[in-house]
């Protein structure tokens, strides 16, 4: 099976995304405690929207930086006369769209997890301010920043891929993208879509929405005369 060609600039991109997240997760945390009554109330909606505005800024220039390193490295590649670099107008559509779906995603799944904690502590007797911000500390710890993290490299690194993809096609190639897995943890949920073609099971290509951490990638066949 193919090596990822991504493989040590995925590892670099993963471990500085999750380090931005996580500092903008521990920002959220400390928020979140400071606008929290004692005891507990729900957070107001105007909260939330606030926290989603604040992410979305260099979550997408992360995906535009990471979707183009992939887009125009595969370009780099191809030895025909291309449209003129359309493929970065392409990425940055991308990049802005996705940012602002990630941005409500994680606002949205955040306002779940904090709503969630809070109401366990208005049913649950005699439960301190301790055990509540245990309850709330997955949200903003580490591991979700990782998880993240390297679900969102792999979203880019496809991105780009796509792009460059598209404008090769534009310009009369053909290319048939391949569906390739990692070795260990993903693979086995991903395992039957190794080796498939796009259209064979899945049109959007890697990350699997099944589960997180998903670090699949595309392989490219290109047609030969």
């Amino acid at each position: 099976m193919p090596k990822d060609p991504w493989a040590e600039e995925r590892k670099k991109l993963e471990a500085e995304l999750a380090r931005k997240l996580g500092r903008a997760l521990s920002q959220q945390e400390k928020a979140v405690l400071a606008a929290m009554s004692w005891p507990p109330t729900q957070l107001p909606e105007q909260f939330y929207s606030v926290m989603g505005a604040d992410t979305m800024p260099f979550i997408q220039e992360a995906l535009e930086t990471n979707a183009l390193m992939a887009a125009t490295t595969l370009v780099g590649t191809i030895n025909v006369s291309l449209g003129g670099e359309v493929y970065k107008e392409a990425v940055r559509e991308w990049a802005q769209q996705h940012a602002y779906e990630l941005s409500r995603y994680l606002t949205d799944n955040t306002r779940q997890i904090v709503g969630d904690a809070i109401t366990q502590y208005l049913e649950t007797p005699g439960m301190t301010r301790a055990e509540l911000e245990e309850l709330l500390s997955p949200a903003f710890g580490a591991q979700r920043a990782s998880t993240i993290a390297v679900t969102e490299v792999t979203a880019s690194i496809t991105a780009g891929t796509r792009a460059a993809v598209e404008e090769a096609e534009a310009a009369g190639l053909s290319v048939r993208e391949v569906w390739r897995t990692q070795d260990g943890g993903c693979d086995e949920i991903c395992h039957p879509l190794e080796g498939t073609y796009r259209g064979d099971g899945w049109d959007l290509g890697p990350p699997d929405d099944s589960h997180p951490n998903c670090a699949c990638w595309l392989d490219l066949e290109w047609a030969h005369d």
